[in-house]
């Protein structure tokens, strides 16, 4: 069993594997942006269509998403706080990392999620000022935590 995308620690199918398949719904907000980070890194374009709020999903489509997304490679998700604000209402703050031709970045931000028809949704996200291109040394923890070195893990899926 592979570990899960959203670096949980968990195997993909005690994580986000059962929400990106149908099987499960998330039960809160956190669980709701790593399935999200999850699915980006599976090109499972439906469910992120599907996981945004009411009002946002309107002006979104499929085709749109994925172009949006087609040079991005995802390399890890570093969840920094979760908030819940209200029963219909929570806040999580994170940082993905990511590289589009051979350059690291990092999306630092604040995400909001409502509770909508009984299902936590993506609805806004502000951007943290420290988003944007990094430098990972060599010898830097790799951000999808899988323990190693950047050399020695993900360096070589972003050169």
């Amino acid at each position: 069993m592979q570990n899960c995308f959203c670096c949980s620690g968990e195997k993909i199918e005690l994580c986000c594997g059962p929400f990106l398949n149908g099987k499960r719904t998330p039960q809160n907000a956190e669980q709701l942006m790593r399935s999200r980070f999850s699915a980006y890194c599976t090109k499972n374009y439906q469910y992120i269509l599907e996981t945004y709020g009411n009002e946002q999903r309107i002006k979104l489509n499929i085709e749109g998403l994925s172009s949006a997304a087609e040079n991005t490679h995802w390399i890890g998700l570093k969840v920094l706080n979760f908030t819940a604000i209200s029963d219909n209402f929570a806040q999580v703050e994170f940082i993905a990392f990511y590289n589009e031709a051979g350059t690291v970045y990092q999306m630092h931000e604040i995400s909001d999620f409502e509770l909508q028809d009984s299902q936590w949704k993506y609805t806004t996200g502000q951007m943290q000022s420290d988003s944007g291109k990094i430098k990972l040394s060599r010898n830097a923890p790799c951000p999808c935590t899988s323990g190693k070195k950047f050399k020695q893990c993900c360096l070589n899926k972003v050169s």
